[in-house]
């Protein structure tokens, strides 16, 4: 499952494309559809979550073409995501390499710029440390990236993912709890753990927030546009 393609010698992305424009690619048989991995030639395809996406139209015998094991839902909260970037006027970019100043080297999930702003988002649907987590923010940090994690919650009833070392949501590591919502509306995908200020605190601490919940689309809007304001951390 790719999300790039290259139509007759020029790049495209899945998401990029309304549900009508992408049933119309699929009957452009005028134009060649190749992988951009590999340059073998590639079907247009849609999942059962309805994520658009490009696909090998043999087996590949490269074994670098692939995946890498990503779920279904991984991949559809992907796709969402960088939906809803473009959308909003970013330029995005998958699977996106980099390098810090040091040598080391990084690839996002979803990176995207607009003007001088450059921006990581790394969906984790698997569990992941928080040693692990900060290692790899502190590549971002060093390339002058600035990272949001958005952590897999297991349900519905269990919501938070942000636990123990996670339990802090702050500007040099800010994580979120997402799950796949099966409930409530259209709304494919819901983040849990966002703060909102309690406009009738008189300090500003940890108290003076309460988490709310916001569909992926709407919490996206506000993240790339400052939208978001972090609990300050607190030891006692």
């Amino acid at each position: 499952m790719a999300f790039i393609c290259i139509k007759n010698d020029e790049k495209i992305y899945s998401f990029i494309y309304s549900l009508k424009d992408w049933i119309a690619l699929k009957e452009d048989k005028a134009s060649s559809f190749n992988m951009a991995c590999c340059g073998n030639q590639a079907i247009l395809k849609t999942s059962k979550l309805g994520t658009q996406f490009f696909a090998h139209k043999a087996k590949p015998k490269d074994s670098n073409c692939s995946t890498g094991g990503e779920t279904a839902e991984h991949m559809h909260i992907k796709y969402l995501v960088m939906k809803e970037l473009d959308r909003n006027g970013w330029n995005v970019e998958v699977e996106k390499r980099g390098v810090t100043p040091s040598g080391v080297e990084w690839i996002a999930d979803i990176y995207v710029e607009k003007g001088k702003a450059k921006i990581a988002i790394e969906v984790q649907w698997s569990p992941q440390t928080f040693i692990e987590t900060k290692r790899r923010q502190e590549k971002y940090a060093q390339s002058g990236v600035r990272c949001a994690w958005l952590l897999r919650s297991g349900s519905i009833k269990d919501t938070n993912a942000i636990t123990g070392d996670y339990a802090y949501s702050t500007k040099d590591i800010p994580v979120f709890s997402i799950y796949r919502n099966k409930t409530q509306g259209n709304q494919a995908y819901m983040i849990y753990n966002v703060n909102k200020l309690d406009s009738n605190s008189s300090r500003y601490n940890h108290r003076s927030f309460k988490p709310i919940t916001l569909p992926l689309e709407n919490f996206i809007q506000r993240l790339v546009s400052q939208g978001l304001v972090f609990i300050p951390y607190e030891r006692f």
